[in-house]
């Protein structure tokens, strides 16, 4: 079976703390020795590795797209963290398309933690309209609004989620994302984003939620969560991922496991293609500091020095 053009786009690195277990070096080796020729990182809530990864990848001859799964809470993010009072959160995978979405992605996650934090960095849609200039956007896991709201029955209202991120993101940077790691809800949820893309026309994407390496992996993220949750692996009703297919795909891997759909494998490249992100290194990114004395930071912490001396 032919290899087709595909990149992941749903990955978390060891910086999604006790969830992930990839290192962003191991994930770029497993780019380039599958032919992949991109790779996005989007982190729980946070971009702590995407200066690493835009360093390692371009150095090794990989397209970096620099993202994350951000945390949006159903009503404000100013509110504390409630399913019981309407205020739970659901995933959005956001990846940032130039350098204007890659300041906004800044903004957004930096305000998640500074003030959307209760139990996981939130934010809102009223801020996530604010800043969605420049960013390109995937429906997202399981956890996804669009899925959750598939799974209760509530198609008709997961349409019309999905409608206005596309109008939110421009019909050009809006994807429907499907994952398939062998879950029946997720299958479900999958029949769901395709009678949506029919009706609609917004594309599918493929991704697999790239948690770990390799499969036999499996065992090891499961005792990160472990600790994460302070569970041991014999607690029968503890959390766990019921799939051990979230690892590092190779191109055929996803090939054959989106045969029906392959449109949404090669879609992968159509996000990645969009993506021009370059970040500029060895200069002040904020306002550099002069003393009323006209000296810099070195002259006068020197001559402060000498004088204490």
């Amino acid at each position: 079976m032919a290899k087709p053009d595909f990149c992941h786009l749903h990955v978390h690195s060891e910086y999604s703390l006790l969830d992930g277990a990839n290192r962003i070096s191991d994930l770029v080796k497993a780019c380039q020795e599958d032919g992949q020729t991109a790779l996005a990182l989007t982190d729980h809530g946070n971009m702590h590795g995407a200066v690493e990864l835009y360093q390692k990848a371009t150095g090794g001859g990989i397209k970096p797209l620099l993202g994350c799964e951000v945390y949006i809470a159903k009503r404000s993010m100013h509110e504390k963290h409630s399913k019981k009072n309407g205020n739970g959160y659901s995933h959005l995978t956001l990846l940032a398309r130039n350098n204007e979405g890659y300041k906004n992605l800044v903004k957004l996650t930096s305000a998640g933690f500074v003030d959307g934090y209760h139990f996981k960095p939130r934010i809102d849609m009223d801020l996530l309209r604010d800043h969605a200039s420049g960013i390109s956007c995937l429906s997202g896991c399981l956890a996804g609004e669009i899925n959750q709201l598939s799974r209760m029955g509530k198609e008709a209202e997961a349409e019309a989620w999905a409608t206005d991120l596309r109008d939110l993101f421009g019909p050009d940077h809006f994807w429907l994302e499907l994952q398939r790691n062998g879950l029946t809800i997720q299958a479900d949820a999958n029949e769901a984003l395709v009678r949506i893309h029919e009706r609609t026309q917004i594309p599918l994407v493929a991704t697999n939620d790239i948690h770990y390496l390799r499969a036999e992996d499996c065992h090891a993220q499961d005792v990160l969560l472990c600790i994460n949750t302070g569970a041991k692996k014999a607690d029968m009703d503890r959390f766990r991922f019921e799939t051990d297919s979230l690892y590092f795909t190779s191109r055929e891997e996803m090939g054959h496991m989106f045969r029906d759909l392959p449109k949404s494998v090669t879609a992968t490249m159509d996000v990645a293609e969009q993506i021009g992100v370059e970040l500029e290194f060895g200069k002040y990114h904020v306002p550099e500091f002069v003393s009323e004395t006209g000296e810099s930071p070195d002259q006068l912490f020197d001559r402060l020095l000498d004088e204490r001396l």
